[in-house]
C-alpha cells in the first residue's frame, strides 16, 4: 500500500516535471524568437540610418563640388562658399590693418566704432552733469537757497 502511494506520488511528481520542462523550453524558444526578431528588426534600422546617412554625405559632397565650380566661375579660386568668406574676412582684415591698425573685419570695425562714440557721449554728458551741479552746502548766487549734499538747489 505504502509503495502504491510512493510510485503513485513518483510518477505525479514525474509528470509535473515533464510537463514544466516541456513548459520551460517552450518559454525559452518564445525568448529566443523575440530576440532573434528584435535582432532583425534593429538591423534593419541600422542599415537603413546608414543607408541615409551615405545618401546625405553623397549629397553635401555633390553640393559642394557645385559651390566650388561656381565660386571657381566667379572668382578664379575653387573654394566653398565657406572657404570663400573665410577668405574674404582674411582679405578684409588685412586691409583694416593696414588702414586703421586693428586686425578687424568691417562689421568688428563698425561695432568698435560705434562703441567708441557711445563712450565720448555717454563721458561728454557726465561731464556736462558736473559742470552744472555746485558744490554740497553753498548758497546758489541766483535763488538764494543752500546746495544739497547732490549738488543741486531749486533754480
Amino acid at each position: 500500500m505504502r509503495l502504491k502511494k510512493f510510485l503513485d506520488l513518483w510518477l505525479k511528481l514525474a509528470l509535473m516535471i515533464d510537463k514544466t520542462w516541456e513548459k520551460f523550453e517552450k518559454k525559452i524558444e518564445k525568448e529566443e524568437r523575440i530576440k532573434k526578431i528584435k535582432s532583425e528588426y534593429y538591423a534593419k534600422i541600422d542599415a537603413e540610418i546608414s543607408e541615409k546617412m551615405q545618401q546625405t554625405t553623397n549629397n553635401w559632397k555633390n553640393i559642394t563640388e557645385k559651390q566650388k565650380e561656381v565660386n571657381k566661375k566667379e572668382t578664379g579660386y575653387y573654394e566653398t562658399n565657406l572657404q570663400r568668406k573665410e577668405r574674404e574676412n582674411l582679405q578684409e582684415k588685412e586691409i583694416n590693418k593696414k588702414a586703421t591698425g586693428y586686425y578687424e573685419t568691417n562689421l568688428e570695425r563698425k561695432k568698435r566704432e560705434e562703441n567708441v562714440r557711445k563712450k565720448k557721449i555717454s563721458k561728454r554728458n557726465t561731464e556736462i552733469t558736473k559742470s552744472l551741479q555746485k558744490r554740497p552746502g553753498i548758497f546758489c548766487i541766483f535763488c538764494k537757497t543752500k546746495v544739497d549734499n547732490h549738488g543741486y538747489c531749486y533754480c
